[in-house]
């Protein structure tokens, strides 16, 4: 393997740290969030978006089995894409937050995918 892979039991490690920091973004600023996808209004509603990243980052980082933290985090992207999507014919930006709603439903697939290859090594 190239040492510039990352194996799979890295993965949740270095996604723990890309949800550390849009969790504290989403949760500190939610209106930075608000505005491009024209969701004024659904601040609270972006700011649980980014406590649910938050309450999933110290079993990304840490836990075990770390299948278990991927299929948790999968699951949590698709209530994420699922609320923007419903939120989104309230938007300014429809197509921005249906958008931004497609890549969290997208990063479920990445996830669940993750999730498999995970609990194969710790079956193996």
């Amino acid at each position: 393997m190239h040492p510039d892979m990352v194996t799979p039991q890295q993965v949740p490690k270095v996604i723990a740290g890309i949800t550390l920091v849009a969790g504290v973004a989403l949760a500190a600023s939610p209106q930075v969030a608000a505005g491009p996808l024209g969701l004024e209004g659904h601040e609270r509603g972006i700011r649980a978006v980014g406590l649910a990243d938050l309450l999933l980052v110290p079993g990304l980082a840490l836990g075990r089995p770390q299948s278990a933290w991927m299929v948790g985090r999968a699951a949590v992207s698709v209530v994420q894409a699922a609320y923007l999507d419903g939120v989104a014919a309230t938007s300014t930006r429809s197509a921005a937050a249906r958008t931004a709603a497609c890549v969290l439903a997208g990063l479920a697939v990445m996830d669940a995918t993750t999730a498999v290859r995970l609990l194969r090594a710790e079956r193996a």
